[in-house]
């Protein structure tokens, strides 16, 4: 009997026999090539298999890993046939597809009826069959690849019933964000880097958490409406504030999370930190000067 560390994967299909063998080996155990494996076997080799690193996957492959219970890393493949997104439809629990830079039409109407969360990231555009496929998606989305979607494809995915993720969206208009506002759980629109006051007055509304992670400046007015967001605003990127913006972000309805000390601002303690450090450095100036 083999102790130790066991590398065998030019191995693509493992009887039931064979299986039963190997469950009891003691050590490592490579089986990265592995395609196909009965439902019965998979809870004991799923490590061995390695899925997050695989970059290929039989439409048989799929099949068995469709019955896997929980998260299911797939990051590593580029391609996936129709066959394969059917089977992983029936997948429940998360589903990670970044790697995949293109699907058909087909693929993601399937993919759209999965149970659990389902990253593609990796997708930079998307047919308006594909938009209104994924607009059934109910679960977290995360579409963090694609750098324009139309209004019409913004209001088709503010249904999706679950977390939406957008951070590749750089722009978006007052009327894109007024359907985004409509959306109910998590919002992550990270790549938005502006946002004007209508804008802000339309998220003020939104149900679920809020991440605007890339605005690095707001007007005291966009910052009040934001204050009244029922769940955890994120503006993590944010530089500078009024002291009476950190009032309304101290006074919001649901829970902020930013890296500036609020307490501090709202008070001026902020601002006059400002003018010693400017003090400090004029005094220094001045001695430099002496010493000329």
């Amino acid at each position: 009997t083999h102790q130790g560390g066991l590398i065998l994967d030019g191995l693509t299909e493992l009887s039931d026999a064979a299986a039963e063998s190997l469950s009891k080996h003691q050590g490592e155990l490579y089986l990265h090539g592995l395609q196909t494996l009965s439902a019965k076997w998979l809870p004991h080799f799923i490590e061995s298999m390695r899925t997050g690193d695989r970059t290929e996957l039989s439409d048989a492959g799929a099949e068995s890993l469709s019955k896997v219970q929980g998260s299911l890393y797939l990051g590593g493949l580029t391609e996936l046939s129709d066959a394969a997104a059917e089977s992983l439809s029936k997948h429940q629990g998360s589903l990670w597809l970044q790697g995949l830079t293109e699907l058909s039409d087909a693929a993601i109407e399937s993919l759209s009826k999965h149970q659990g969360s389902l990253w593609l990231d990796g997708l930079t555009e998307l047919s308006d069959a594909a938009i209104e496929s994924l607009s059934k998606v109910q679960g977290d989305l995360s579409l963090d690849g694609l750098t324009y979607l139309s209004d019409a494809a913004i209001e088709s995915l503010s249904k999706v019933q679950g977390g939406l993720s957008l951070d590749g969206l750089t722009y978006l208009s007052d009327a894109a964000i007024e359907s985004l506002s409509k959306h109910q759980g998590s919002l992550s629109l990270g790549g938005l880097t502006e946002l004007s006051d209508t804008a802000a007055e339309s998220l003020s509304k939104h149900d679920g958490n809020l991440g605007l992670r890339g605005l690095t400046e707001l007007s005291d007015a966009a910052i009040e409406s934001l204050s009244k967001v029922q769940e955890t605003l994120y503006l993590y990127g944010l530089e500078t504030i009024s002291a009476q913006a950190a009032k309304f972000l101290l006074n919001a309805k649901g829970e902020v999370s930013t890296y500036l000390d609020l307490e501090a601002i709202a008070n001026g303690d902020d601002e006059e930190d400002d003018e010693d450090y400017d003090d400090e450095d004029e005094d220094e100036d001045y001695e430099d000067d002496d010493e000329d």
